[in-house]
């Protein structure tokens, strides 16, 4: 339940810090439009107003809908803190960074 709570308000606390991290971190105007886009507002909405108590109602916050069927690479996952990660391996993930697979980098 911790872990869950955490959760919550990890997302809740980094969409008002998120502009901050990004500066700080430096992450492209590339990368802020296709990986690590900006918390959604509604989703923040949700989780306000249901309080979740159990990982299925924050899942259903999460998607907007009750997601039985999870998928790994689900578009939601390009956020700048990635809840989509929770349901598969109990984390949470935080995209904000720029990557490269270029050794020169």
């Amino acid at each position: 339940m911790k872990t869950l709570r955490f959760g919550i308000e990890i997302e809740t606390v980094g969409h008002k810090q998120e502009r901050l991290l990004e500066t700080a971190l430096g992450v492209s105007a590339a990368r802020l439009v296709r990986n690590c886009r900006p918390i959604d507002a509604a989703i923040l909405q949700r989780l306000e107003a249901r309080r979740p108590r159990n990982l299925q109602e924050v899942n259903e916050a999460w998607y907007g809908r009750r997601n039985s069927i999870l998928n790994r690479y689900d578009s939601s996952r390009y956020h700048g803190l990635n809840l989509n990660s929770l349901f598969f391996r109990g984390t949470i993930e935080f995209r904000y960074f720029n990557g490269t697979m270029h050794a020169n980098e």
